[in-house]
This record gives structure tokens, C-alpha cells and sequence, in this order.
């Protein structure tokens, strides 16, 4: 029986694709680099900041150490100002998560720095009870490692087993492999159906009310 559901954040339950995409522009601008189109970002996203710049940089700069560091503390700094511009959530997902958040424990598990998904989390779903949020921190690798998530529901006394994974990358698909649980993909997102199929996934929605229908089977 399915009793707790764990969301990635980005592509998922928020379309973030065009923030992120404009501090990665304004980072490469800032550093006199070319930049990338919206669609692009697609493909660079979902594990995380320090690998959305090695994406990001040019072939023949993605050695230059210097320059990362730098290219990363300029998108940091625009992002963090700039992360509520124009993320919102998909369509119907606040409707969708206050139907469930009674009958199931709900988690948020992000690549994204865990202080600013706590933050993006409680600016946009206000009222809907998160039994936890879990971002990238320095004390856990990032997913696919499961160890952050694992972590959480021991501190709530929750089995994982009686858990399902929604996601929209392979990256959501590897971490609900390693966790030993059921996926769905969510071909909405950055992604697109073709590469959840291909790693994996056992479910596939093109919005997130089609969850409850996946809900109800299990």
C-alpha cells in the first residue's frame, strides 16, 4: 500500500526552466561567454548547481577552474535574487497536492540547495503539509544517492517501501531505483516521456491530475 509520495521539485512540481535559465545567461554574459536558449536548459538542469555550470560553459573552457568558480558565483548570486520571477507551479498541481495531503505524507527531494527548496516550497504551496523538505545539503550526495531521503523518513519513523517516486528525469528514475520503489514519470517536465521510459519508469502522466488516476491502482 502506497502511504508517503515523494516529488522532485524542478519539472515536476514547478516550472523553473526560466529563471534558472536566466542566471545561467546572466552568469555567461557576466563573463563575456555565449548563451544558451530556454530549450537548452532543458538538458542542463536536475542535478544540481555545480553540474547546470559545467553544462553550461563552452568545451573549451570546462577545464578552467577559475573560471567555474566564478561563472557559478555569478548564477548564484543573480538566482538567488531572481528565483520567485517567473517560477510558478504547473498547472493544477496546488489543487492536486491539497486533495492528497490528507491521505498521504508528502515529501519534496530536490538536487536544488535545501534552503532554497524550503523556500520556494513555502512560497508556493503555503497551505499544503510537506511532511518534510529535502535539498541538496553538505551532509548527503545528491540524487541519485537516496541516503538524504532515507534520512528523513527514519527521523518521521516512515517506511520507504510504502513509498512512490514522481519525477520527470532520469535522474528522479535512478533515485527511485535505488530506493527500491515504484516511479512516476511525469512526461510534462523538462524531460519528456521518451527519456522516463527509457530509464525505468513504471508510470507516466501528461499533467499532474492524471496522479490520482495512477493513485487509485495502487
Amino acid at each position: 500500500m502506497i502511504k508517503n509520495i515523494i516529488f522532485d521539485l524542478d519539472g515536476t512540481l514547478m516550472d523553473t526552466l526560466e529563471d534558472l535559465s536566466n542566471a545561467g545567461n546572466f552568469a555567461l554574459k557576466n563573463n563575456k561567454l555565449p548563451i544558451h536558449d530556454l530549450k537548452s536548459y532543458r538538458y542542463f538542469v536536475g542535478s544540481g548547481f555545480d553540474v547546470l555550470v559545467f553544462r553550461i560553459l563552452p568545451e573549451s573552457k570546462k577545464k578552467d577552474e577559475q573560471l567555474f568558480l566564478k561563472v557559478k558565483s555569478d548564477l548564484l548570486k543573480y538566482y538567488n535574487s531572481h528565483f520567485l520571477d517567473f517560477s510558478k507551479p504547473y498547472p493544477f498541481v496546488n489543487e492536486i497536492l491539497s486533495k492528497i495531503d490528507k491521505k498521504y505524507n508528502l515529501f519534496v527531494f530536490s538536487n536544488k540547495d535545501e534552503e532554497l527548496t524550503k523556500k520556494i516550497v513555502k512560497h508556493h504551496f503555503p497551505s499544503i503539509r510537506f511532511v518534510d523538505v529535502v535539498g541538496l545539503s553538505y551532509k548527503y550526495e545528491k540524487k541519485p544517492c537516496p541516503d538524504a531521503i532515507i534520512n528523513s523518513f527514519k527521523i518521521y519513523n516512515l517506511k520507504i517501501e510504502e513509498s512512490i517516486f514522481v519525477g520527470d528525469t532520469k535522474v528522479d528514475c535512478q533515485t527511485a531505483k535505488n530506493l527500491n520503489i515504484r516511479m512516476i514519470g511525469c512526461n510534462y517536465g523538462f524531460r519528456g516521456h521518451e527519456e522516463l521510459k527509457e530509464n525505468g519508469a513504471n508510470y507516466f502522466i501528461d499533467s499532474i491530475q492524471k496522479l490520482l488516476d495512477i493513485l487509485k491502482l495502487l
